[in-house]
Formats: structure tokens, C-alpha cells, sequence
């Protein structure tokens, strides 16, 4: 009892300094900064402060600082985003806003990352490599089939971010280390640029090698969790003209290991598994001054393969999974009669195809049945702004066709028109505030569509013993319509943000558990729920002390219910807050910061989960961004160490089946030099 009330105590101290004007605002300056940040989440180019949903990006120097082995390090300080699935790096899924799977859509350099199998994992990524991450609450007319909860943004480097202007080549080696599973990592990369520029390359392997998982508390091992992973990256840009530019991008994950064939459980059974994902991906810019023509998209074809011998048995299953895609969009601006206002449109087409392939021992796969499915979609999206930016309004509608169909004819298909209307008030002349200043109010309403998946429609058969699954080829696509709205602030030093979010979900699609008399089985099958319903609020807040010293904290809280049955959602996370403490000498290019997170217990569902608090430390030296001139030789490195869960809590987050790492200490050197 008293636990929870120092919970809630926490909670409403945090809550008057992220409100007070003199307080703790949103995250780290490395982190989610609210200050006015150019985005890409509309698709055109747009500050935070005037985006009507809610918007989070992290930053590669963040990125680094928490030395990033996977999924949960990138996420796991973001409001409103957490981790599902296990410790183990294949099980990851993101979850926003208590919604997950396929119903939280992931792209990478523009290439959506549509494979989802429950507990086999869903994205197969080399974290080293991203240059930001970009995570959108909420679903969006530009981004479609797939988010309702929200959309995963990722964005890879090129040789540009490493390059200056007057830098031809260059390479770099990283290695690291990370206690909790005895992980060695090491990433060589060469990058360049060709005929004065107009051509860049990066080439790049990484290397990441494990034993168990060292979980916390009782310090015991998570057993067949250790990994053999190789990764490569290959990325060129041309740019044909001033106003042309290609980038082609291949990215490939090769993971070998020994596990359970449910990556959240830890046996008995086990499976030798090797896991394979390529993705392939052309993206495109052309503008025509002077004219209505900016053109840029990207095609892209995605081969994932997965394949797990049975250790008992030798049976041998094995999964292809393949998109090809290609989306299209043209922005323009027009000129108005109205002094002080602005018009921007972007529209657009996307069509992307998923085709999935099942083997059992050279037959069929009834868990992973042939099948296919063809998505096509057109979108528009204005940007409208009165008063020299006092009025922003941004509506949008997206128009979703889907046809999907397995092998043995069985078919299911729908289309949807999905709405958006988002309006930002911002006041700063208004109020004399200084420059950078404001107060404003967000709001927005949208519309939100995901077609069933190939397991939730075709998948058949017998899961484990007296467990059957039957397949349900008429399920309804699931709809949701989302709004939310909050205040904004940033006043000098400090800035804030409150949200509040409400997401009703019609036809959402759940399995319907039924016993067979007299003996069994038990019969799982995917149906439509009439309605399900999710709120929840998000707060972040900053406050910089002085240019050396920032505070700063965010909190979630998300409620979900099944309103047919009268049952809270599994998928929802408990409240948690974060709290963080950064310290940086600019002039020797020096970095710490603690991070003290508190999850409170969950007991609304079938799983308990008990609350638990983390202490995180950072520490980064970047000698070639201090002030204080170390040498040449001295600027080439740079360094990082932390340690995760730094008192060695014992904890099982509540998404996640199994517990997770103990004390892990994690570090990272890398000497980069270029010619």
C-alpha cells in the first residue's frame, strides 16, 4: 500500500513541475526535444510545435548514448511506447498506446516492414546503423493500412552525416561490450564521395555475439538466449542534378541461435532457428522549380525467411515472407489572397503486395498457410496556415483497397476512406513572448483502418497439445477513430506538453476461446469484438537549469477495455514515469546522465505484473565535438559507457513473458578518421 501511494506521490510531483513555469520540461536535449524540431511525419517538412499529433523523434547522438542493442533500448524512455514480446532480440515488438503487432506500422528509409507471426518477432534490424527515429501516435492518412496505434519511422546513415564538405572518405571501426549476456559487437564501416559529391557510398558489416541473458535479482540465467548475428549495409546516392537525387539501400540480418520456437517462453522444446531478412530499396527526389512538380518516393522489395529445426524430432519447418511496394508523392504551395497565410498540399499514391509461404517437412504450413494480399491506396493532406502561423489546420483523407487470398481460394477483402482533421492554435506575438516562445493547443481527429492479417484469417491446426486453432476467412477489418488534444508550452528554459487521447476501435479482432465437450480441444478463433476502447494522457516536460545542466520527465497512463465483453485490454502497459538528470561540459565534450524509471503494478487482466524501479547512467566523451582543441588525432574517437538497471531490480515488464536483464553494463569505442 504504501508503495503505491509513493507511486502516486511521484506521480504528482512530477505533474506540478512539468505545469509549474519554472519546471521540469520534456526530455533531454538529446532526447525528445519540444523546442521547434523540421519533421518528416506529415511528409513535408513541419516543426513539432505545429504538428497536431503527437510526435517523438530520437536523435543518433540519443541513439549512442544509450549504446542501443535493440528494440527496448531504443524505446524504452518514450512516452507512451513500450516493448512486447521477450529480452530476446528476435521477440521485440514495439507497442503504442497499448496497441502492437501489425497494429503499429514500421518503415525504414521509407520501406514498410509488414511481416508480424506473434511470437517468432516481427522486425529484424541492426539498431547500429540508424541515424533517427521518428515515432508518430496515432493513426495518419499518409501512412495507412497497419497504424492504427501509430507508425515507426527509422531513417539508416549515409555517408553525408560522417562527411564535412570537404572530406572525401572516410571509415570508421566501433567496438562494444555488454555484460548482461557477454556481448561482443564490432561494425566496420567505409564511406565516400565520388565525382565531387555527386556520388556518396557506405558500406558497413556488424557483428554481434552472445552467451544467456543475465537476468535480474536472483541473477539467473535466461536459458538458449544467447545469439550469432551478422549484418550488412550497403547504401549509395546519386544525385543526377541539382534537383534529382537516388539513394538505393540494402540492408540484410542474419540471425542463427538455439531457442524455443515461442521466443517468450523458455522451453522445453527447442529449435534450431535461423532467421534472414533483406530489405532492398530505392528512393527518388525530383523538384522543378517554379513549377508544381516535387516528386519523391521509393520502391522496395522485402524477403524475410525464417526456418527452425525441432532438436527432439528434426521436424522442419520453414517461412518466406515477401513485399514488394511503391509509394508516390508530390507536394506543392500555393499562393493566397489572404495576407499571412500559407497552403501546402501533398498527395499521393502507395500499392504494396505481401506473399507468404509455408513448409512442414515439404507440405503445407497450416500456421503459416500460402498466401497473399495486394494493398492499394491514394492520400491527400493540406496544410493550411492563417495569421502568420496563429491557425494551422491540416486536413487529410486516405482512400485503402485490399484484396487478400491463400492458397486454397478462400478469400477476404475490403476498402475504407479514413479522415484526418488536425488544427494547431499557436500564440507567441500574441503574447509578446520572447522569440522561440509560445503557448499553443493541439488537436486532432483521424480515422484509422488494418485489414486481418494472413494468421488472423487462414491460420489452422493443432498449436500445442488440446489447443486448435480455426481459421476465420470472413473477418471484418478493424476501424478505430482517434482524437486527442493538449496544451503546449515553451516559455525560456523550460517547455511542456500535455496530451490527452481516446481511441475506439470497431470490428477489433481478438480470439474467441471455446471448449469442445466432452473432452476438448479448446478452439481458438480470431473474431471481430464489437467495439474496444483506449485512453490514456501523456506528459513530458524540460526544464535547463543552466547551458551544463537539464532535468527532465515524461509520464504515461493508458486505460483499454473490451466494451462487448467488459474486459480490460492485455495489451495496455502499467502507469510509468520517467525522470532524467543530464550534465554536459561542452568544452571537453563530455556527457552523463541518470535515468530513474518507475512502472507501477499492473493487475487489470489475466497476468500480474508488479511494479519495479530502474536507474540507468550514461556517460559519452566526444572529443571532436568539444571546444577545447584535443588534436586531431584525439577528435577521431569517441567513447561511451552506461549501465542499465544499475541496482540489478528484478523485473518482467508487462508485455513481455519473460524477466528481464539484470545489471548490464554496456560500452562503446569507436575511432573514426577520414582522408
Amino acid at each position: 500500500m504504501m508503495k503505491n501511494r509513493s507511486f502516486r506521490h511521484a506521480i504528482l510531483l512530477g505533474a506540478t513541475l512539468a505545469c509549474s513555469p519554472s519546471a521540469l520540461l520534456a526530455q533531454s536535449s538529446n532526447l525528445v526535444q519540444l523546442e521547434e524540431i523540421t519533421i518528416t511525419a506529415t511528409r513535408s517538412p513541419r516543426p513539432v510545435s505545429l504538428t497536431p499529433q503527437e510526435v517523438n523523434i530520437i536523435s543518433r547522438t540519443e541513439l549512442e548514448n544509450r549504446i542501443v542493442q535493440d528494440f527496448d533500448d531504443i524505446f524504452k524512455y518514450e512516452t507512451g511506447v513500450a516493448v512486447s514480446g521477450s529480452p530476446r532480440r528476435i521477440g521485440q515488438r514495439p507497442n503504442i498506446r497499448g496497441l502492437s503487432d501489425d497494429r503499429v506500422l514500421q518503415r525504414i528509409d521509407g520501406a514498410r516492414l509488414n511481416f508480424d507471426s506473434g511470437h517468432k518477432g516481427q522486425a529484424f534490424l541492426e539498431p547500429a546503423w540508424l541515424q533517427s527515429v521518428e515515432i508518430v501516435r496515432g493513426p495518419s492518412p499518409l501512412f495507412g493500412s497497419g497504424g492504427l496505434g501509430g507508425t515507426v519511422s527509422m531513417r539508416t546513415v549515409e555517408a553525408s552525416d560522417f562527411l564535412g564538405e570537404d572530406q572525401g572518405h572516410g571509415m570508421r571501426l566501433n567496438v562494444g561490450f555488454q555484460g548482461a549476456n557477454e556481448e561482443f559487437n564490432v561494425s566496420p564501416m567505409a564511406f565516400g564521395k565520388l565525382e565531387g559529391g555527386k556520388i556518396e557510398y557506405t558500406l558497413s558489416y556488424n557483428g554481434r555475439f552472445s552467451g544467456d541473458i543475465n537476468t535480474g535479482g536472483d541473477n539467473a540465467d535466461l536459458l538458449n538466449s544467447s545469439e550469432n548475428l551478422n549484418s550488412g549495409m550497403a547504401k549509395v546516392v546519386y544525385r543526377a542534378s541539382e534537383n534529382t537525387t537516388l539513394k538505393f539501400t540494402s540492408l540484410n540480418f542474419s540471425d542463427s541461435q538455439t531457442v524455443p520456437p515461442n521466443t517468450s517462453a523458455t522451453g522445453p522444446t527447442l529449435v534450431d532457428r535461423d532467421t534472414f531478412q533483406g530489405v532492398n530499396n530505392l528512393q527518388f527526389e525530383h523538384k522543378q522549380p517554379d513549377t508544381f512538380v516535387d516528386l519523391s518516393g521509393n520502391f522496395y522489395y522485402n524477403h524475410m525467411n525464417l526456418r527452425e529445426i525441432r532438436n527432439t524430432d528434426g521436424r522442419d519447418e520453414e517461412v518466406d515472407f515477401n513485399t514488394i511496394g511503391l509509394n508516390i508523392l508530390n507536394r506543392q504551395e500555393f499562393e493566397t489572397l489572404i495576407e499571412g497565410s500559407e497552403v501546402k498540399l501533398t498527395y499521393g499514391m502507395e500499392y504494396f503486395g505481401d506473399e507468404q509461404d509455408g513448409l512442414r517437412n515439404d507440405g503445407a504450413h497450416l500456421f503459416f498457410p500460402d498466401s497473399e494480399s495486394d494493398h492499394i491506396s491514394a492520400y491527400v493532406q493540406g496544410e493550411l496556415s492563417l495569421g502568420d502561423g496563429l491557425i494551422n489546420l491540416l486536413p487529410g483523407v486516405r482512400y485503402d483497397d485490399v484484396s487478400i487470398e491463400d492458397s486454397t481460394g478462400a478469400e477476404n477483402g475490403d476498402s475504407e476512406v479514413s479522415p484526418q482533421l488536425g488544427a494547431v492554435i499557436k500564440l507567441d506575438r500574441q503574447l509578446n513572448l520572447a522569440e522561440g516562445d509560445y503557448v499553443a493547443l493541439a488537436a486532432n481527429y483521424s480515422e484509422g483502418f488494418r485489414a486481418p492479417s494472413f494468421g488472423e484469417l487462414f491460420t489452422s491446426g493443432a498449436h500445442f497439445p488440446g489447443g486448435v486453432f480455426v481459421a476465420n476467412p470472413n473477418l471484418r477489418p478493424e476501424t478505430s477513430s482517434n482524437w486527442e488534444v493538449g496544451p503546449r508550452v515553451k516559455y525560456g528554459k523550460a517547455s511542456a506538453k500535455f496530451n490527452y487521447f481516446k481511441t475506439r476501435a470497431k470490428d477489433f479482432i481478438d480470439f474467441n476461446v471455446a471448449f469442445v465437450p466432452p473432452a476438448g480441444p479448446l478452439n481458438f478463433t480470431p473474431v471481430n469484438v464489437n467495439t474496444a476502447e483506449l485512453d490514456g494522457i501523456e506528459v513530458e516536460g524540460r526544464f535547463d537549469v543552466t547551458e551544463s545542466i537539464g532535468l527532465w520527465g515524461n509520464y504515461t497512463r493508458i486505460r483499454g477495455a473490451n466494451l462487448t465483453a467488459n474486459e480490460p485490454l492485455a495489451s495496455v502497459s502499467p502507469d510509468r514515469i520517467t525522470l532524467g538528470l543530464d550534465y554536459t561540459m561542452a568544452e571537453y565534450g563530455l556527457f552523463t546522465g541518470l535515468r530513474l524509471t518507475h512502472s507501477d503494478k499492473q493487475d487489470r487482466g489475466a497476468t500480474l505484473t508488479y511494479e519495479y524501479s530502474l536507474l540507468d547512467w550514461q556517460v559519452a566523451w566526444r572529443p571532436g565535438r568539444a571546444r577545447h582543441d584535443f588534436g586531431a588525432w584525439a577528435k577521431r574517437w569517441q567513447v561511451n559507457f552506461g549501465i542499465d538497471n544499475v541496482l540489478d531490480r528484478g523485473y518482467r515488464q508487462h508485455l513481455a513473458g519473460l524477466p528481464d536483464p539484470g545489471i548490464n553494463p554496456k560500452a562503446s569505442v569507436s575511432y573514426s578518421w577520414t582522408f
